[in-house]
């Protein structure tokens, strides 16, 4: 089997070969949506810095085509969603991710099964893990970052009744005006007091000057910004809370967010995975990207080596 896909290093290339490379204890999938976001903005950012040429893609939605290990071949020919964090990392950052004819996923990355792949269902993983943080976090609230997770979590507040938020972030994406909600771009615009800080922002130096400016009594963190540090203020007691769970029960709700989401997200479809390299770095909310003709052969062409 034939593949291609992008690989990120110092620069972006297009790399073609004769197989698929499957790694240990991972299925062949086909992407049919792949979500480009904040996770593939990082790659081409001052902040992070992959050990290693990495296929970007961190979530979307693909078709399993075949395990090579035999153990779970019940799961051939399923739809699946794909999540970015398991036990293995982060896909596109930490190891391979989606943005390729054929990927090599683990099946601890996938976040559940469907029947009809809709383009929103890219970004459930990332919905449903907002769900949780808002769960986890008490009225008034602010939230740090403008990134998908920032602005879903926004979202679950003004669905769920709960009291709206302040949004802060220094460059708001253009797109999300769409969703109507109010954003502003300085703390000192603000109000100072919290129940509830939400993190979604990576960059340090906002992330310092917000939290010694405010007062509040939780902190809830997505694990996805990867802080290595956070700057609380000395003379505070405050409950933190960092996770990466985006496991949700309410998929009503998961589904309704998703799909207002799509209103600020772009939509294109490309019939080769090489015309994806213009959508990189992802600009404003993020990327849908929709493979549509790439031929499946799954009898013959695997190769269980390391990208």
């Amino acid at each position: 089997m034939r593949n291609k896909y992008v690989l990120v290093s110092e620069n972006i290339n297009v790399i073609e070969e004769e197989f698929t490379l499957a790694e240990p204890n991972s299925m062949i999938c086909k992407p049919l949506f792949i979500y480009l976001g904040f996770l593939e903005k990082k790659l081409f950012s001052n902040t992070y810095f992959p050990k290693k040429p990495v296929i970007p893609g961190s979530s979307g939605v693909a078709k399993v085509i075949e395990d090579p290990s035999g153990r779970r071949g019940d799961l051939s020919g399923k739809l699946v969603i794909v999540k970015p964090f398991s036990r293995h990392g982060l896909i596109g950052l930490e190891r391979n991710g989606l943005l390729t004819h054929f990927a090599s996923i683990p099946p601890e990355n996938i976040w559940g099964f469907i029947n009809q792949p809709k383009p929103f269902h890219a970004i459930i993983p990332y919905v449903s893990h907002a769900i949780n943080l808002v769960e986890l976090g008490e009225d008034p609230s602010i939230v740090l970052g403008c990134n998908i997770i920032g602005i879903a979590v926004a979202l679950v507040l003004k669905k769920t009744g709960r009291e709206e938020p302040v949004i802060v972030c220094e460059n708001p994406p253009r797109s999300v005006k769409r969703l109507g909600l109010e954003i502003y771009e300085s703390i000192s615009a603000t109000s100072k007091s919290y129940s509830t800080v939400y993190v979604a922002d990576g960059d340090f130096p906002f992330i310092h000057d917000s939290l010694h400016e405010l007062n509040y009594r939780n902190v809830i963190i997505s694990s996805y910004v990867m802080l290595k540090y956070l700057p609380l203020k000395r003379e505070f007691e405050a409950k933190i809370i960092s996770t990466f769970d985006d496991k949700s029960s309410n998929y009503s709700l998961v589904s309704s967010i998703s799909t207002t989401l799509m209103k600020a997200l772009s939509y294109v479809e490309i019939n080769d995975i090489s015309e994806s390299i213009l959508l990189l770095p992802p600009r404003d909310l993020g990327v849908i990207v929709n493979v549509k003709r790439v031929r499946e052969d799954s009898s013959s062409g695997f190769s269980n080596k390391h990208i």
